[in-house]
């Protein structure tokens, strides 16, 4: 396997909506967004992310030659009282691929890139209680949990628990 791990350039956002929309049909509980709701938008919101290079709004993918096999999203917050903080979303990697710390380096790379940006000094995510292979993937990486929120999601009667996790400039800098 020939693995690139880098941005997702404007003329790759096609490849991206076709990863997102596949990961929320294939692990509806697993994210917060219904692939319904987005499947029917014309594009999606990273989708305009993509094409405008926008540098604290962006999806770090990974290829296997010219296949895109997995994603992973960061978003600096924009307020200006915020911009010190960002978010993990939308990680994903292709289930043939899943189980090879193909995700591992997924998230490695986007911190890698979220901390070049200078304000940026802690990456949150949360971590639905449906996805525990995701939560011990964050918990290896070093994400430290600092919070619980009980019955944060309902889908069809059943309630979803969240995982909020952060990983800190510094701790990221010792490894």
């Amino acid at each position: 396997m020939n693995l690139t791990y880098r941005k997702l350039q404007p003329s790759e956002s096609v490849m991206y909506r076709n990863i997102r929309l596949e990961s929320l049909r294939n692990f509806p509980d697993s994210f917060c967004s219904d692939y319904a709701a987005q499947e029917a938008k014309p594009k999606l919101g990273f989708q305009e992310y993509i094409e405008q290079e926008n540098n604290t709004r962006f999806i770090i993918g990974v290829f296997d030659q010219d296949q895109l096999i997995g994603i992973c999203g960061f978003y600096q917050h924009p307020d200006c009282n915020m911009q010190h903080r960002g978010e993990i979303i939308q990680m994903y990697v292709k289930p043939g691929h899943q189980g090879k710390s193909i995700g591992k380096h997924l998230i490695e790379k986007t911190l890698e890139e979220a901390f070049s940006l200078s304000a940026v000094e802690q990456v949150e995510l949360g971590v639905l209680s449906t996805a525990p292979a995701a939560s011990r993937l964050y918990d290896r990486v070093g994400f430290k949990e600092y919070g619980f929120q009980h019955n944060c999601f309902k889908t069809n009667g059943e309630y979803i628990h969240q995982r909020m996790m952060v990983m800190h400039r510094r701790d990221h800098e010792k490894k």
